[in-house]
């Protein structure tokens, strides 16, 4: 959240040794989901994904799902992270979707279809906005960890979709004046 990678690395290499030998499902999810979340490859991507892949084996939960399609686009295995990520939105959990959306943005952007995921970044944004009304209300429809999820995996994807196309459409500046 802070740009703080190294103090990042270290958290994840900490945590890593404390728990990376775990057989205890729900911990190995703790920990594929804290290293999906780093941009930064931080770990064997083959430890987080065997993380990620107990938990889902254990109980496959939306947010397993989820976090599994997350570890699935950090390695760059982008045709089953969208596999994985439509069977989590298929099951749904709060706020959950949302999470979906901006990976699977960032997957199809990868891919190459870039209307697909503006689209997916368009759905991301008006929940997002949806939720701070409702949150004016005095109703909050979503858990402060998939809050706190939902705005780094969304600068993740402004950092690789918005950034991308605004360094292809060139400034009106730029244009011959006629």
């Amino acid at each position: 959240l802070a740009d703080d990678h190294a103090g990042c690395r270290r958290f994840l290499e900490n945590i890593s040794q404390q728990a990376g030998g775990t057989t205890d499902p729900s911990v190995a999810y703790i920990l594929a989901r804290a290293f999906g979340l780093s941009p930064q490859p931080t770990a064997d991507a083959q430890q987080t994904g065997r993380w990620a892949e107990m938990a889902t084996r254990s109980d496959a939960k939306a947010w397993h799902l989820h976090v599994l399609g997350l570890v699935q686009y950090r390695a760059g295995r982008l045709e089953e992270a969208v596999r994985t990520l439509e069977a989590s939105n298929v099951l749904k959990w709060r706020g959950g979707t949302s999470l979906n959306w901006i990976v699977l943005a960032m997957t199809h952007f990868k891919l190459g279809d870039q209307d697909t995921a503006s689209e997916y970044l368009r759905r991301a944004d008006e929940w997002r906005n949806g939720l701070l009304d409702e949150a004016q209300a005095g109703r909050v429809d979503a858990q402060s960890i998939d809050w706190l999820a939902f705005h780094v995996l969304r600068r993740d994807a402004e950092q690789l979709i918005e950034k991308a196309a605004a360094r292809e459409q060139p400034l009106q500046a730029d244009k011959p004046q006629l």
